[in-house]
Formats: structure tokens, C-alpha cells, sequence
């Protein structure tokens, strides 16, 4: 969880007629990941410390940076009054507008053939772009 570098900016507009835009831009420099050397040569059965190589040399710890995250959300919302104090908002919400790609996950063992890329991570943040429809009811 070491990243070094994170910005948030959002913002919300009333455009009058019930009507109300809101967005958020988050980015996310390169996290840091432990990177292991692949076996387990100190026999400590399997403690997470497998840094040592076959050369004898150890593995810095937190040397993969993996690429920064960039986000751009939206909701376009409309209110729709119905009797006093009840009302309904209908909502339309685009994640990834953008369509980034983010990673969270790398492959970190140096003995794979894919050492460094990207693997998949089911996390709502690393998702590519997403829209949903809503309704949401005051009373």
C-alpha cells in the first residue's frame, strides 16, 4: 500500500430545473509491490520473505512500481418533485468515463515469464468504464 502520490478534485453543479451534474477526478501515482525471488531457498516455509536469488543476492524490497491511476467519474441527476416534501431523482452514472486502463495487480515473482505485467484485479477501481442508471425516492 505504498503510494506516494495521490490527488482528488470533485466538484457539483446545480444547473437549475431540477437539474444537478458531479464528478470526481482521482489519480494515483505507481503503488509499490514486494517482488519475490520465486523459491523458497531459506526453507522458511513460506513466511513472504522469499527475497533471496540463486546468485546468493537478495531482492530490494518494493522494487516493482506499478503504472498510476487516473479516474474520472460522473452523475447527471434530475430531481422530479411529486407532492410537499416528496420527490424523485432519477440518475445517470459513468465510472471510467475515460476508459482508462488501471492496474492493481502485478505479477511479482522474478522466476515468471510475466514478471511486472499487470493481472487481473476485480476491484471496482481497476474496472474499465461502467454506466448504471438509478432512482432514488425522498419522502
Amino acid at each position: 500500500d505504498d503510494q506516494r502520490h495521490r490527488a482528488n478534485v470533485n466538484g457539483v453543479v446545480d444547473l437549475g430545473y431540477g437539474f444537478q451534474v458531479s464528478g470526481i477526478y482521482f489519480y494515483g501515482s505507481g503503488a509499490r509491490f514486494a517482488t519475490t525471488a520465486g523459491t523458497d531457498r531459506r526453507q522458511e516455509g513460506g513466511s513472504g520473505e522469499n527475497r533471496l536469488r540463486a546468485d546468493g543476492t537478495i531482492v530490494a524490497r518494493n522494487n516493482l512500481v506499478g503504472r498510476p491511476i487516473h479516474r474520472v467519474d460522473l452523475r447527471m441527476q434530475k430531481a422530479f418533485p411529486v407532492v410537499g416534501k416528496v420527490k424523485v431523482d432519477g440518475m445517470f452514472e459513468i465510472y471510467n468515463v475515460l476508459n482508462h486502463q488501471n492496474y492493481g495487480t502485478y505479477v511479482t515473482n522474478l522466476d515468471n515469464a510475466a514478471y511486472g505485467n499487470p493481472a487481473a484485479n476485480a476491484a471496482l477501481a481497476y474496472q474499465p468504464r461502467m454506466m448504471q442508471l438509478g432512482i432514488k425516492f425522498t419522502f
